[in-house]
């Protein structure tokens, strides 16, 4: 009859270290797939979001902006979120102003949602100024304000210098979403609201 003992200690440990020096880069190699298709959904989402915030602002009923006295889209930036939509919106339409607001800035896709008000911004500013130097100035103040580099980039870049009246029924709009705290990962959407946004 053959010895039919087992395995000792030793060659038990042995397995163990062989089988966990095979497993534990697999397993870190997995732990971080994970990761980097967690954030590629938030960014597939915050692209998503940000793509229908611009058409959600672009078919809001806004009241005419050159009549309203708490902002002046001519010559300044305004940056709108889910506590602060509501000062642009004509109350008179279906809609309540805190209804149109849930409904662009707490967006879901593909279950992701991006509630905090500093991760998901909308920035309404002109599409044109009269010289460099107002323009300067402009991008100098929105620096100086905190905004974020890749916001103050997209209003240098967007901004139209003309030096005829600018018509205010013209209007840059940027949106901005946090989508990875750890990476600092966002999405940066921009687009053109054009004179049917104020009727």
């Amino acid at each position: 009859m053959k010895n039919s003992r087992g395995l000792s200690l030793i060659e038990l440990l042995a397995v163990i270290i062989v089988v966990s020096v095979v497993i534990m880069p697999l397993m870190f190699s997995l732990s971080g797939n994970f990761r980097v298709n967690y954030r590629m959904i938030n960014r597939s989402a915050a692209s998503l979001i940000s793509a229908s915030a611009v058409q959600g602002f672009d078919t809001i009923p806004f009241d005419d902006l050159s009549s309203n006295d708490s902002f002046d889209v001519a010559t300044s930036y305004h940056m709108f979120n889910r506590d602060n939509c509501g000062l642009l919106v004509d109350e008179t339409a279906f809609q309540t102003s805190e209804a149109i607001c849930t409904m662009i800035f707490d967006m879901k896709m593909i279950e992701r949602t991006f509630t905090n008000p500093e991760h998901f911004e909308v920035y309404l500013y002109p599409y044109f100024l009269t010289d460099a130097a107002e323009k300067t100035a402009f991008i100098d103040a929105a620096i100086a304000d905190g905004l974020d580099a890749r916001i103050t980039d997209a209003m240098e870049e967007r901004i139209e210098i003309i030096d005829t009246e600018y018509p205010l029924d013209l209007l840059n709009i940027t949106v901005f979403i946090l989508y990875d705290t750890e990476t600092d990962g966002a999405i940066v959407r921009n687009g053109t609201l054009t004179e049917d946004w104020v009727e």
